[in-house]
C-alpha cells in the first residue's frame, strides 16, 4: 500500500519550505483560509472591513511566527486561534473606545447619571455625592472646568494609550472624552 499525503503532511512540508525561505509557498494557506479566517473575524467583530483587517492580520501574524508553530498540530486550528485572539484583543479596545466617544445620558427622576451608576471599586453614597458636587462645580463655572481639562487631559491621554494600541486612536479617544 502507497501511503497518501495527508493534508497535514503536506502543511508541515510547505511549512518547512518557508521557514528554509521559500516564503511565496505561504500563499498556499492565504489562498486556502483566507475565507473561512475572514467568516470568523466578521462572527465577532460583526463589521466586514475589520473582519477583512483581522484576517490579514492573522496571516501576518501567522507568518511571522511560523517559528513558533508546532507541526503536531494544524495550520488551521493555529491560525484560526490567532485570529479570534486578534479579534478578543480587538473588541476589547473597542469597548474601551466606545466608553470615552459614549455621549452622557440625561440623568433620570432621582438626579442619576450613568456616571453615578457605573460600577466602582467602592459606589459608596459619598463618592456618588462627590461626583454630583463636582458636575454642579463644572457646569456652574466654565473657567473652573478649563482649569480641570487642562490639568487632566495629558492624564486622560496615557490611560487611553495604555489601553488603546493605535497612539492616534487614543489621542482621539482622549479629546473625545472632553467634548462630550
Amino acid at each position: 500500500m502507497i501511503p497518501r499525503e495527508t493534508p497535514a503532511l503536506v502543511e508541515t512540508r510547505l511549512i518547512r519550505q518557508i521557514r528554509a525561505g521559500n516564503v511565496e509557498l505561504f500563499e498556499h494557506f492565504v489562498r486556502t483560509y483566507q475565507k473561512k479566517i475572514t467568516r470568523i473575524a466578521h462572527r465577532f467583530l460583526r463589521d466586514a472591513g475589520e473582519a477583512d483587517c483581522a484576517a490579514q492580520e492573522s496571516f501576518l501574524r501567522a507568518y511571522q511566527n511560523l517559528g513558533d508553530f508546532r507541526e503536531g498540530s494544524t495550520f488551521e486550528t493555529w491560525l484560526t486561534r490567532i485570529c479570534i485572539n486578534w479579534c478578543k484583543d480587538r473588541l476589547k479596545r473597542r469597548k474601551v473606545v466606545l466608553f470615552f466617544h459614549q455621549a452622557p445620558a440625561q440623568q433620570d427622576e432621582d438626579g442619576l447619571g450613568p456616571a453615578d451608576l457605573a460600577p466602582a471599586a467602592d459606589p459608596s453614597p459619598e463618592r456618588r455625592a462627590a461626583g454630583r458636587e463636582i458636575r454642579e462645580i463644572c457646569a456652574g463655572n466654565v473657567e473652573l472646568f478649563e482649569h480641570f481639562v487642562r490639568t487632566y487631559q495629558k492624564k486622560i491621554t496615557r490611560i487611553a494609550h495604555r489601553f488603546l494600541r493605535d497612539a492616534g486612536e487614543a489621542d482621539c479617544a482622549a479629546q473625545e472624552s472632553f467634548l462630550r
